[in-house]
């Protein structure tokens, strides 16, 4: 029973954000361009503040093994259907 719920729920979309040091940013920006994640990110001095959107298991999944590469703090959080 367990295999069909999961089966038949759908994906939700999830907000990563994640801070990293300002020396590891432009590499960042490059990794998230060449995987086409969505995303956005705000230069606040000594650190770089990304967002990333994640519809779908595959791109969460994406994000989360590009942030093992980096001294990287973040903080998940699912989106709410209004």
């Amino acid at each position: 029973v367990k295999l069909l719920e999961e089966k038949a729920r759908k994906d939700k979309r999830w907000k990563v954000e994640v801070t990293i040091p300002a020396g590891q940013a432009a590499q960042m920006i490059e990794d998230c361009c060449y995987y086409d994640l969505d995303f956005n990110y705000v230069d606040i001095n000594k650190y770089y503040l990304f967002n990333f959107y994640c519809p779908t298991q595959k791109e969460s999944e994406a994000v989360r093994k590009l942030l093992q590469s980096y001294d990287a703090k973040y903080f998940v959080s699912e989106s709410k259907t209004l």
